[in-house]
């Protein structure tokens, strides 16, 4: 998710830097495609890859992590995580479909160079897109075994009930032994 996530703020900053715009709204992505088409694919490979859509690297992060959280014991959770990857999934898409094919200012000029910032979204998405053709092998076990080690709560934690090792809210953290 690093790369994906450098890759997309690293476009915007970059098409900020060309125009003097801030972009802030999907809006302001309407038609990016016309006008860089460069960037709007690299930004497409980002999202694509944050929507969890196969063969991205995002996909496969989502894969190992869901399977790891099955493997684990925890339904609710990765049910949860798939809900909630659904929903990202359509607002990514929406911003997809807002480059490509919805009109946009097409007054772009660029007055500058480069820059770091198209740099860095040239390594990420190059990085993104080879993490999506040779994905980690055994990482789902790895994830599994750790999450089967990770402490499980022991009823509803609501706040002002005493934690699940005796602990009153409040109180000291750690080991309740006076």
């Amino acid at each position: 998710y690093t790369f994906m996530n450098l890759g997309a703020f690293s476009i915007l900053a970059w098409l900020g830097r060309q125009d003097g715009r801030e972009y802030t709204q999907v809006s302001d992505l309407a038609g990016l495609a016309k006008r860089q088409p460069l960037a709007a694919a690299m930004m497409a490979v980002f999202l694509l890859s944050l929507a969890g859509i196969p063969p991205a690297a995002g996909f496969f992060g989502k894969l190992y992590l869901f399977l790891a959280a099955l493997n684990a014991g925890y339904t609710g959770l990765a049910a949860f995580g798939l809900v909630v990857s659904v929903i990202g999934a359509i607002y990514y898409l929406n911003v997809i479909v807002s480059m490509f094919f919805r009109e946009g200012d097409n007054s772009f000029a660029s007055t500058k160079g480069g820059g770091g910032a198209w740099w860095a979204a040239a390594i990420a998405a190059v990085a993104t897109r080879l993490l999506g053709l040779i994905p980690i092998p055994n990482v789902t076990p790895r994830l599994s075994t750790a999450l089967s080690r990770a402490p499980r709560p022991t009823g509803p934690l609501i706040m002002g009930e005493v934690a699940p090792n005796g602990n009153e809210p409040g109180g000291r953290v750690g080991d309740s032994r006076e």
